[in-house]
């Protein structure tokens, strides 16, 4: 059955030309705030031009749509002419030409389009299981720090220290990418 597509693209962009081949239910809006309310629109597959789009912009769709996996797709639109698009979060490209079936069957669409709330999820998990056994990494190099005398093997470990240290930075450089909760 055929989703709603809406595609939000400025009237000189590459990407309208492209829209009239993805089928009769295309809206077509000059830009975010044209087409919002978003929540009174009929769930499909949203088109946004990357030519048009700002990051604000696409972080506020991104939060938006992060609780409603189920029912919206999202896609940059973007590459040669218009015709190449990315999931909003990950993904690797697709033809825009493709993205009328991989709306209408969501699951042929997982490769493609991967669904923001996972992958926030996936980080957080990520995050949890890796700084677990780095945090007893770092005790016990730390503790070896305390009775090694050789200068030769403080260098090393103080190494490893610092190498510890700066996973741990990186871990907790994503602690804001999480899934809102309600």
């Amino acid at each position: 059955m055929p989703v709603p597509i809406y595609v939000i693209a400025h009237q000189d962009s590459t990407v309208r030309p492209r829209t009239a081949t993805l089928g009769a239910q295309v809206e077509v809006f000059e830009s975010l705030d044209a087409w919002s309310p978003w929540h009174e629109r009929e769930p499909g597959l949203l088109l946004v031009d990357a030519e048009g789009a700002h990051e604000p912009d696409l972080f506020r769709l991104a939060v938006d749509f992060a609780d409603h996996p189920d029912e919206w797709m999202i896609g940059i639109v973007g590459g040669d002419a218009g015709s190449t698009v990315r999931s909003l979060s990950f993904g690797p490209a697709t033809s825009l030409d493709q993205m009328p079936r991989l709306a209408a069957d969501p699951s042929e669409a997982r490769d493609v389009l991967i669904d923001l709330r996972r992958a926030l999820v996936e980080i957080a998990r990520v995050r949890h299981d890796v700084n677990n056994p780095l945090t007893a990494a770092l005790a016990e190099v730390q503790l070896l720090l305390f009775d090694i005398e050789d200068e030769e093997s403080r260098e090393s470990l103080t190494i490893t220290q610092n190498q510890l240290r700066r996973i741990r930075d990186m871990m907790a450089s994503t602690t804001h990418l999480r899934p809102v909760r309600h």
